[in-house]
């Protein structure tokens, strides 16, 4: 997505939402990719971090192990939306499946979670 904004390919309006990124382990702890999902966030609006980010960032939730311990899944997506409205913040940006739908099961109203692709097609410039 990246690359092709950069390339005029995709054009993206910014817009005044302040979002925070749920790093996902792979882009963060396997490639060491802490960047482009918050160039995409600041390319679409406000980057606004939560605490314990990048390779630190706490897990959202997995599909596989919501299958025998869901209550704990549920606990982990809550976890990360208390850190991301104690800053204020109430959009999650996620790069990973399994915490995308947990993290939407768990939103409180106000509250909302996209995915990166979501996000930048909200923001697409007319």
């Amino acid at each position: 997505l990246l690359k092709l904004i950069g390339e005029g390919k995709l054009k993206v309006a910014k817009s005044e939402r302040q979002d925070t990124l749920q790093d996902s382990h792979a882009y963060a702890r396997e490639l060491d990719d802490v960047d482009s999902g918050r160039d995409l966030i600041k390319l679409c609006g406000i980057n606004k971090d939560m605490l314990l980010i990048g390779k630190e960032a706490n897990l959202a939730g997995h599909l596989i192990m919501n299958e025998y311990m869901p209550d704990v899944q549920k606990q982990v997506a809550i976890n990360r939306w208390n850190d991301a409205t104690r800053m204020d913040c109430h959009t999650l940006v996620t790069e990973n499946a399994s915490e995308y739908v947990l993290l939407k099961a768990n939103a409180e109203e106000g509250n909302r979670v996209l995915s990166i692709e979501e996000m930048v097609l909200e923001n697409l410039a007319k």
